[in-house]
């Protein structure tokens, strides 16, 4: 081999000789690795990746080759025992060392597959790699060379494919092979980076390692070899023609710093003693890049908004403090006024209550600010662009989230600072119109729909007329929100459509016009759709939140009462009937019947008014009950499941009410509607207490049967009774019942799918 090949197998290890005859790995089974795939083969050893099953993870091993010479594992040894003494984040940190025999075996962290030199490769205009980020890509290269020229040590071959770079864009300086003290012997080098002194056969030195992190900056900065090789070019041409040659200036790219440009110049001086230290590339690099100051800004900055966190903090703890003052004086008026007085001696009372919500609001609002200026602390940029977007995007998040949890409060101040934040994308958003299109499902001549808007008024929702416009109904613009569309007919009964609209949503449905004979004395028709179901935060074991698909249903406006069922006793056999008069019946089947026979007869007892829903009764009776008027009706009737039940008492837009958001105890019966001991009460005489569809007592008055499972061996049972209190009466509020059992406060109504047939 003579000189010039010398230099060459120097420069690139393999370049000046064939390869040799290598063999096959001698994996030592005592790292207790599992060995894999082989990386990598250099002058010394070869490198295999292999899984440590202990730590669960994969780790590179660099063995040394069969019959290696002593100075070869002694170069692996040496190679192990400087990486481990730079201890740098930017060097991979070396595991352990195993000997045994004649073979070597040094364990290091798995370095990245992409290296610097396939990244430069692949860069084109098209892919994001700003140029500050491989800047701060190198900045960590030249540190880790600056702490191993401190300690002594030279590397000698930094290139692109020395340097490994992790999906985070952190870099780890590879192969300290060729690594030894400023003062040692030998050297190797990399053509595209190498300093002119080495290119003439010069032993590497700090210089030369600055000239390369001169020649990478170049390269970063151009995104293009600083040395380009032509393609009919010997690598023998190719290093003579540089060995000689001062690097090209850094290139005039637009948006390059002049003190970037000023830095490469520099570290790529012909002369090596013109160049800085690798310490002062690394600082001059950070200066290039203001990270000195960016930090000091965001110190300063994120100071400022923690100052403003903390205040906001005070802020929301003295609002608490008024809360609670205010609750206290709600407490009082609640005390003063009876729950069964009439509105206008409760307003009062409900200014209080007024008072407390907009305490919550705004203690919402400060603690939102305060949230908001402590991100804020921590953010990098905040008067970025895209930080703005970020933060309108999270709140917007936070709006949806408290429209979802039908959590007003929240989502007006979510709204709010959405606006505040937004570049126009949300806030046209907010700002723009929904449509819906509904059509009949059987074409009838001279149909019109109302559009009612649903608008609060003394705590209940009110259904405001707003236009009424010919079927069908095509692309109209409505604002989001709870609307009711009423769709009229001659001949026919009005078909109520509710719907909820979000935010510029396009809502499509078809509705039937059904004559008062196809649905019945004492039904309603519940149209079929989507509706919200479950997910009310207050109710007690509500289902979980979804948007089901139901059919067409027709309900019973009211319970059973016991009118009608005195008058299905009386039209069964005697004895058939003494099974399924009303009574008390307990867990272990003792019975007490409420009703007596005189006269061939069902009498009620002394007092119990026949408009009372019928109750004590259990899912079988109710069953035989549907069996009985389904052969009158002439249609199957039956109990209903209780996501039926539901919709047809909250509606499709999942209020807690059937009459909106609000309670107080003159909308519902339950203990506190009147004075006195609670009692039963008849059907239908809380008008408050009815449904978009006119489905009435759902929410007080009589819990209810339905055909749905609660648990193992129990039916749902749904509504809340006359001897409950407000918390009761949730219409999500969900509870089970053995269904042999019979209580004074359970009853039912029952549901069909199928049209009466007119005569």
């Amino acid at each position: 081999m003579d000189a010039f090949e010398s230099l060459l197998e120097s420069l690139v290890p393999g370049t000046g000789r064939a390869p040799e005859a290598g063999g096959t790995s001698r994996f030592p089974l005592a790292l207790g690795l599992e060995p894999g795939p082989l990386l990598g083969r250099g002058a010394h050893g070869e490198v295999v990746r292999a899984h440590d099953p202990a730590l669960a993870r994969d780790v590179a091993v660099k063995i040394s080759l069969p019959g290696a010479s002593a100075e070869d594992r002694a170069a692996i040894l040496r190679e192990a025992s400087i990486t481990a003494s730079l201890e740098h984040p930017a060097v991979l940190a070396v595991h352990r060392v195993h000997e045994e025999q004649e073979l070597v075996a040094v364990q290091y962290q798995l370095a990245p597959a992409l290296t610097l030199e396939r990244r430069l490769a692949d860069a084109s205009p098209e892919q994001e790699w700003p140029l500050l980020t491989r800047v701060r890509m190198l900045v960590g290269v030249a540190s880790a060379v600056a702490r191993a020229h401190q300690l002594g040590v030279v590397h000698g071959d930094l290139h692109g494919g020395n340097i490994a770079i992790d999906a985070d864009g952190e870099p780890y300086v590879l192969d300290w092979s060729s690594v030894q003290s400023a003062a040692g012997p030998s050297f190797s080098g990399h053509p595209s980076t190498a300093a002119p002194e080495q290119l003439r056969g010069s032993p590497p030195t700090p210089a030369s390692d600055v000239h390369a992190l001169g020649a990478l900056l170049w390269e970063l900065i151009a995104l293009r070899p600083l040395r380009p090789r032509r393609h009919d070019e010997s690598l023998g041409d190719f290093v003579a023609r540089w060995r000689d040659a001062s690097s090209p200036l850094a290139p005039e790219e637009p948006g390059v710093p002049s003190g970037l440009r000023a830095a490469c110049n520099a570290a790529l001086a012909f002369d090596p003693s013109a160049r800085p230290s690798s310490a002062e590339v690394r600082d001059q690099l950070a200066a290039c890049l203001g990270a000195q100051a960016e930090e000091a800004r965001r110190t300063g900055e994120a100071s400022v908004h923690l100052a403003r966190a903390r205040d906001g903090l005070s802020r929301f703890r003295e609002l608490g403090e008024r809360y609670v003052q205010e609750e206290r004086v709600a407490l009082v008026q609640r005390t003063k006024v009876a729950e069964h007085a009439p509105i206008a001696q409760k307003r009062p009372l409900w200014d209080a209550e007024d008072r407390v919500l907009a305490l919550a609001a705004e203690q919402t609002e400060v603690w939102t600010a305060a949230t908001e200026s402590a991100t804020l602390a921590a953010s990098l940029d905040p008067t970025n662009v895209l930080a703005r977007s970020v933060m309108a995007e999270l709140w917007w998040e936070r709006l949806h989230d408290a429209e979802t949890h039908y959590d007003p409060l929240t989502a007006a101040v979510a709204e709010r600072r959405v606006q505040a934040w937004d570049d126009g994308r949300y806030t046209r958003v907010l700002c723009s119109d929904s449509t819906v299109s509904l059509d009949l499902v059987e074409p009838v001549e001279g149909a019109t729909v109302i559009l009612h808007r649903y608008v609060e008024k003394d705590r209940v929702l009110v259904a405001e007329k707003v236009a009424e416009l010919p079927m069908p109904l095509v692309g109209h613009p409505l604002a989001p929100g709870s609307w009711l569309l009423e769709v009229h007919a001659e001949g026919y009964s009005p078909s109520r459509y509710p719907v909820q609209l979000g935010r510029v949503q396009n809502h499509r449905g078809s509705v039937r016009l059904l004559t008062p004979d196809q649905i019945g004395d004492g039904w309603v028709f519940v149209p079929g759709g989507a509706f919200r179901l479950g997910g009310d935060p207050r109710a007690r074991q509500p289902l979980d939140p979804c948007e089901p698909i139901l059919g067409d249903l027709l309900v019973q406006r009211t319970c059973v009462t016991s009118r009608e069922w005195q008058r299905f006793l009386d039209a069964i056999p005697e004895e058939e009937a003494r099974l399924h008069v009303p009574g008390e019946a307990g867990l272990f089947g003792s019975f007490q019947p409420f009703w007596t026979r005189e006269d061939g007869a069902w009498t009620l007892p002394d007092g119990w008014n026949p408009d009372w829903p019928v109750f004590a009764v259990n899912v079988a009776d109710a069953e035989v009950y549907a069996t009985w008027l389904s052969e009158r009706e002439g249609r199957r009737v039956r109990l209903p499941t209780e996501e039926e039940w539901e919709k047809a008492s909250r509606g499709v837009d999942g209020r807690s009410y059937p009459w909106g958001n609000a309670f107080d105890p003159t909308f519902a019966h339950m203990r506190s509607s009147k004075p006195g001991p609670p009692r039963p009460s008849a059907v239908g005489v809380y008008p408050q207490d009815c449904s978009v569809y006119g489905v009435l007592d759902t929410s007080g008055g009589m819990r209810e049967w339905t055909s749905s499972l609660f648990d193992e061996g129990a039916n749902v049972i749904r509504g809340g009774t006359w001897g409950d209190d407000a918390h009761d009466m949730l219409c999500a509020n969900r509870a089970g019942l053995m269904p042999m059992i019979r209580y004074s406060y359970v009853s039912f109504r029952l549901v069909t799918d199928e049209l009466r047939l007119q005569d």
